[in-house]
């Protein structure tokens, strides 16, 4: 699927997580990241950034304003769900095999105290190696990354940031994944609470967090984000269905 020419594999649940789980141990770098309504938005301005989800080799839907999105293009999400939820299901499997991750991004604390939730939760995971995304110095955190051992570095310092930073230095990188994950640490050690189920059931995650967070997320969604989804039929803007072997 693409729209504004930024693609998204327009995958339903359990054939996103089986994506993301095929491609460990294949022997090549995988860069694999997401798509919402903001990455669209920044993506439709940004070249760059608009190229490098175009190269990924995956890139997972994200949240409702995406499906409202493709629905007033002209065509239809295969599944609804938040990607935090595949990435979290394919963390799990991944583990199972004996996948060794280091977390990238977040505040300080947070990416260790995910560690330690999911240390809780799957005995045996072996993440080799967390710092927070609050860094100067690339230098010293690719050494630290490469001397993990780490077949699977997730990175979330939010959108473009994590996509540029994987980009940049994408030859000097040892893990075979390069996974961009926002604020996936964030969900995972609990520093945010998820949405109530009822909230998740009537797609209002996104009011959710507003409540949460209204000084930062007014503007992103109402000043930017809302006018940004309005103006795609005004454009005359058509979603473009792509391959299933995208890319």
């Amino acid at each position: 699927m693409r729209i504004l020419d930024v693609p998204y594999d327009n995958l339903a649940f359990e054939p996103a997580v089986e994506r993301v789980l095929g491609y460990y141990g294949i022997g090549r770098p995988v860069f694999i990241t997401y798509l919402n309504i903001d990455c669209l938005r920044l993506a439709a301005e940004n070249a760059e950034y608009r190229a490098l989800l175009q190269g990924a080799d995956t890139v997972l839907p994200d949240g409702t304003s995406l499906k409202i999105a493709t629905r007033m293009t002209g065509q239809r999400k295969a599944d609804h769900y938040i990607v935090t939820d595949v990435f979290v299901a394919a963390i799990e499997r991944l583990a199972a095999r004996g996948a060794k991750f280091y977390f990238l991004g977040g505040p300080p604390g947070v990416a260790a105290a995910a560690a330690e939730v999911l240390r809780g939760r799957l005995p045996g995971i072996q993440v080799v190696g967390a710092r927070d995304g609050f860094f100067s110095d690339d230098e010293a955190v690719l050494a630290e990354i490469n001397a993990s051992g780490a077949d699977i570095l997730i990175v979330g310092t939010g959108a473009p940031r994590q996509e540029l930073w994987l980009n940049r230095y994408r030859d000097r990188l040892q893990p075979q994944y390069r996974w961009g994950v926002g604020a996936l640490f964030t969900w995972i050690s609990g520093h945010q609470a998820r949405a109530p189920m009822l909230f998740q059931k009537l797609y209002l995650e996104w009011f959710w967090r507003l409540l949460h967070e209204p000084q930062r997320l007014f503007v992103r969604y109402f000043v930017h984000d809302l006018p940004f989804l309005l103006s795609l039929p005004l454009k005359g803007v058509k979603a473009v269905p792509g391959s299933p072997e995208r890319p």
